[in-house]
């Protein structure tokens, strides 16, 4: 790759994004979320029987479940029922929609492109907006999960991203002991947002977030969210923008994690 380049990651440099043909994501989300609304405790089911049918044409089947808030506390993590979810899923049941009284998420586990991507995304707020008027945004978000599993790429996972993103922390890898588990977590602050990074080098059957769905061999994961707080108008056309310039913060510290043999092992 003659074209390739290191790149800082908070850096301000435009970088072109690398098409991967088989890009390790396991699952790529968008949110905005918005304070309680009187009309939601009022009228919720309703909300939901309208929005499913303008939805319908594009997201057919549906769903739902409760919502799961993970605590930390003294007694170590604990997990309260949150309020319902509702979902609204493609018939190939490649893309989700989930709808609750104070959120929207949309979730592919088909990721081709930001564009692709952030043209559904700006739709599914549209239909959002026709159904109910939501004055404002608190929080707009973005998020990649990434998933290394495969034994030809695992056993070189140490040529394909940088040293400090793999296990361990520095001085504590011994050639007497062997790093089975190792989850590490971020949270930056950055001019235009945040950004909440977790690696994870995870043995067969785990997961360091109970929602993703653990692999069968032993992986090391790259999970990145970020996201920017403040009260904007519920626009579809400038919050997809917004999660657009979200993706951006977080591909490029994707870009700063991995190395060019990454790059070219996954399809570039």
């Amino acid at each position: 790759m003659d074209d390739w380049i290191d790149v800082e990651p908070f850096g301000t440099e435009p970088i072109a994004s690398i098409p991967l043909s088989r890009a390790p994501l396991i699952r790529v989300l968008a949110q905005a979320r918005w304070q309680d609304l009187v009309q939601m405790q009022v009228d919720f089911e309703s909300i939901v029987q309208r929005l499913g049918m303008a939805l319908a044409p594009q997201y057919p089947l549906a769903a739902q479940n409760q919502e799961v808030e993970v605590t930390f506390g003294p007694e170590g993590v604990k997990t309260v029922p949150g309020g319902i979810v509702h979902q609204f899923i493609s018939a190939d049941e490649n893309w989700r929609v989930y709808f609750a009284a104070n959120f929207v998420t949309f979730e592919t586990k088909f990721y081709t492109s930001s564009d692709d991507f952030l043209s559904r995304f700006e739709h599914v707020l549209e239909k959002v907006g026709e159904v109910i008027d939501i004055p404002q945004v608190t929080r707009v978000g973005f998020r990649y999960v990434n998933r290394v599993d495969q034994a030809s790429d695992f056993t070189e996972l140490a040529d394909l991203v940088r040293p400090s993103m793999v296990g361990a922390p520095t001085g504590l890898t011994q050639p007497q002991a062997t790093v089975l588990q190792s989850t590490n977590q971020v949270v930056f602050e950055t001019q235009g947002g945040h950004l909440l990074a977790k690696w994870a080098l995870l043995p067969a059957g785990g997961t360091h977030d109970p929602s993703l769905e653990p692999s069968e061999h032993p992986s090391w994961t790259l999970d990145l969210d970020s996201f920017s707080d403040g009260r904007v108008h519920f626009d579809p056309r400038m919050l997809a923008q917004e999660a657009g310039r979200l993706s951006e913060m977080a591909y490029r510290f994707f870009r700063w994690t991995v190395t060019k043999k990454f790059i070219e092992r996954f399809g570039a």
